[in-house]
């Protein structure tokens, strides 16, 4: 067995970073990481089964930017010389970055001498690095600040490569709206005025703002996605205090109710409670959507289920009388309905992946027997496939087998129920069974990815705003890295964000969590704090909502 060794700094590297690692090769599907740490040397070594090339993906904190999975450039498994760790990943979110770039430029998109000057520096610090590391005795130190640097001024780098895609959409939605706006005027006045505005003076209007706005002459973009993007909050039964209400809608256009089976079996008021809920939104005007109707996640399934565990038809026969109850008393008001969350992540029931499959499926057709007329949508955990990989410590859940989160969509797409939409839950930061944070460009490359299946994706999404113990979370997943703060949690929403919602298929983004005061699912994941401070991602999700839903739409 081949194996490729790396010199890390020392105790840079933890056991849960050795979990959390992976490698991937040309189909980008994660693999388990077969790493051997020795702390005495500092030295990680990477065995390789087969023969095709790979990449590592290994947790790394880059000075003041975060902590997040970053990629390797393709290793060569031949090599006897250890490698430096940090220089090999600087060298990998360089090239991805410049890659990026070289895709947008072809789609008519220029960086900014800023963005070359700053992701040329990058590359120069990285040589630099490089170099050093091929000494008789390289100075560990000095190598493995150069690469940070190297990997600061590439993710800056990113910010404004992203910002300059961004920028380009929102002033190709804009002017394609309000052509279309000049147009439709000159429609309404034909009707007034019969013959006197010949069709070819109105498909001029279209012309005096062209759908060309880049600066090669080709478009970024075809205007797929036009229509206003929906950004909202998840929600449970508890209603808004008073001070929060005009907060949270000035906010937000959309809103998703959480339903917990398992809640509303122990509380008879339950449904009463989210009544109220649904009718303050419903007379708000929000868009509702609500679910999961089934929530994998053991927290949030009633305890009787558990004499059924593995008997999948007595499952389907509970699930269906729940789903019956719930979508008849609220069919009124609510728009579309979520089947199932955590189909791929989670098994407490003792169903494998294609059991689980089939009850969603089953879900959606008994969603559409008894409201014919709703949209249907489901839930995707890890959308990376971050499941795919060990189980982390504390959970006990195994399996023979398991299906990558795409291959589930695909499953459920062939089954022909009329799946409108696909929600993609990264509860990102967190520990187990949940999501790494990724680059900039990583980001962009993964909507693309799940792009291809042609349906509109939802994004629901929690990033820590602490470390802190969270006495109102359920579910105990404690933050990767001890520099999460408010400031870090504003930060990656100000980043990616604007970054997912310019892309065409993605038609809007769920805040998982709203509150943290009250009962909620990750820890110091809200927009608000536990003593009910604004924190600073609340005004920044705010400013980003104006922005794509800009008030002519």
């Amino acid at each position: 067995m081949d194996a490729i060794h790396f010199f890390c700094p020392r105790g840079a590297v933890t056991p849960e970073m050795l979990t959390a690692a992976y490698q991937y090769g040309l189909d980008r599907t994660p693999r388990p990481a077969n790493l051997n740490w020795d702390d005495a040397s500092s030295i990680l070594t990477l065995y390789l089964p087969g023969r095709e090339s790979i990449h590592l993906s290994f947790p790394w904190t880059i000075p003041e930017i975060g902590h997040m999975l970053i990629s390797t450039g393709t290793l060569d498994r031949q090599n006897q010389i250890p490698y430096f760790l940090s220089v090999e990943l600087a060298r990998g979110l360089c090239v991805a970055v410049r890659n990026q770039a070289a895709d947008w430029e072809i789609a008519g998109l220029i960086g900014s001498n800023d963005f070359w000057n700053t992701i040329h520096e990058a590359g120069r610090r990285m040589h630099q690095a490089a170099c050093l590391a091929l000494h008789e005795n390289p100075p560990q130190e000095e190598i493995d600040a150069l690469a940070n640097t190297s990997m600061q001024l590439s993710s800056r780098a990113s910010v404004m490569l992203t910002q300059s895609y961004v920028d380009r959409i929102l002033a190709l939605r804009e002017s394609t709206f309000r052509a279309q706006q000049n147009l439709n005027a000159i429609q309404e006045e034909e009707s007034y005025s019969a013959g006197e505005t010949s069709s070819e003076e109105s498909i001029s209007v279209l012309n005096e703002t062209p759908a060309d706005i880049s600066e090669s002459g080709t478009a970024v973009h075809s205007m797929d996605a036009m229509p206003p993007k929906w950004i909202g909050a998840r929600l449970n039964s508890s209603t808004l205090e008073k001070e929060v209400k005009d907060l949270f809608l000035e906010t937000f256009n959309i809103v998703s109710l959480d339903i917990s089976w398992g809640k509303i079996v122990t509380d008879p008021e339950e449904l009463d409670n989210f009544q109220k809920q649904v009718d303050w939104c419903y007379s708000n005007g929000f868009y509702l959507s609500a679910g999961p109707l089934l929530n994998f996640s053991a927290p949030r399934i009633p305890s009787f289920i558990q004499k059924y565990r593995g008997d999948f038809s007595a499952i389907c026969m509970h699930v269906r009388e729940h789903v019956e109850k719930v979508v008849k008393r609220f069919r009124n008001k609510i728009k579309t309905w979520i089947a199932t969350s955590h189909v791929n992540t989670h098994f407490s029931l003792g169903l494998n992946p294609i059991q689980q499959l089939e009850l969603t499926a089953r879900i959606m057709s008994w969603i559409r027997e008894f409201h014919p007329t709703a949209k249907i949508s489901t839930s995707v955990d890890q959308p990376w496939g971050d499941g795919l990989l060990p189980t982390p410590t504390g959970v006990i859940e195994m399996l023979d087998f398991q299906l990558t989160p795409t291959t589930c969509a695909e499953i459920l797409l062939r089954s022909r129920l009329g799946l409108s939409s696909l929600i993609l839950d990264f509860n990102v930061g967190y520990r187990n069974r949940a999501t790494y944070d990724r680059p900039l460009v990583e980001w962009s490359r993964m909507i693309d990815n799940w792009s291809q299946f042609k349906l509109p994706l939802y994004l629901s999404v929690r990033f820590p705003s602490s470390c802190e113990p969270d006495p109102k979370a359920f579910i105990s997943s404690p933050p990767v890295w001890e520099g999460f703060s408010q400031r870090q949690q504003n930060y990656w929403a100000a980043t990616v964000l604007p970054l997912v919602l310019a892309k065409p298929q993605v038609h809007g983004i769920y805040w998982g969590d709203f509150r943290d005061y009250c009962p909620h699912d990750y820890a110091n994941a809200g927009l608000i704090s536990r003593d009910g401070k604004i924190k600073k991602a609340l005004r920044t999700v705010a400013d980003i909502q104006q922005k794509f839903n800009f008030d002519d739409f």
